[in-house]
C-alpha cells in the first residue's frame, strides 16, 4: 500500500509534466539511435563536460560517437576501482548479484546499434536492425549509461558501508577522489542554457 499510494501521489505530481510532453509528440523522427552509441572507452575516459580532465583527453574522447551531451558513460578511475573491491568480496549478496547485473545490462545497452571503440565501429550488434523501427527510432542508446551509473553508484554507496576506514569509522579518500573526477567546470559558463519556461511553470 505505502508503494502504491507513493505511486497515485508521484503520478499526480507528474500530470503537469506528462501532459506536455504527450501533447507535444511529433509524427517524425527526433532521435537517431545508430548515432548515438556509447563508446566503452568512455567510462575511463572523460569529456568535456567534466572539469578534471576533460579537455586533456580532448583528442581521444573527441572521437566518441555522438556529441559530450550524449557521451554518458564515463564513471571515473575511482568509482571503478570501488566496485572492483566491492566485487572483490566472496561470496557475493543477493543484492550485489543484482547491481552486477543492471549495471551489465545497461552498459550494453547504452553500447547501441554497433560496437565502437576510440570512435572505430568494430561490427554491428542486432539493435541495428530494430533500431529503424516506429517506437524504437527515437531512443538514444547512449542515455542507458544512465542506468548503469545509478547501479555503479549504489555499489559504491554499499562498499562504503560495508568497509572500515582506516583512520576514521568508514573509508574517505576514494569516495572524495570519485566525487572530484566527476566534478564538472563549474568555474566556466560552458553548457549554461536557459530553457523554455512552459506557462504552467
Amino acid at each position: 500500500p505505502p508503494i502504491a499510494a507513493a505511486g497515485a501521489l508521484a503520478a499526480v505530481l507528474a500530470a503537469p509534466l506528462l501532459y506536455y510532453a504527450l501533447t507535444a509528440i511529433v509524427p517524425f523522427s527526433i532521435g537517431y539511435p545508430w548515432l548515438f552509441s556509447a563508446d566503452p572507452l568512455n567510462l575511463i575516459v572523460p569529456t568535456s563536460v567534466i572539469g578534471l580532465g576533460g579537455k586533456t583527453f580532448a583528442s581521444v574522447s573527441s572521437h566518441f560517437p555522438g556529441n559530450d551531451n550524449e557521451r554518458d558513460s564515463y564513471l571515473g578511475l575511482p568509482i571503478l576501482v570501488i566496485a572492483g573491491l566491492l566485487l572483490w568480496r566472496r561470496p557475493w549478496t543477493g543484492g550485489t548479484r543484482f547491481l552486477v547485473a543492471a549495471f551489465g545490462a545497461a552498459t550494453f545497452l547504452s553500447l547501441g546499434t554497433a560496437l565502437y571503440l576510440d570512435g572505430h565501429r568494430m561490427f554491428w550488434w542486432p539493435w541495428s536492425a530494430p533500431s529503424h523501427w516506429t517506437g524504437l527510432k527515437n531512443i538514444i542508446p547512449s542515455r542507458f549509461a544512465l542506468y548503469a551509473t545509478l547501479a555503479a553508484d549504489t555499489m559504491v554507496a554499499t562498499w562504503i558501508a560495508r568497509t572500515k576506514g582506516a583512520v576514521f569509522r568508514r573509508p574517505y579518500v576514494l569516495p572524495v577522489l570519485a566525487a572530484f573526477a566527476l566534478l564538472p567546470p563549474v568555474w566556466t559558463n560552458a553548457y549554461v542554457e536557459q530553457p523554455q519556461r512552459l506557462a504552467f511553470f
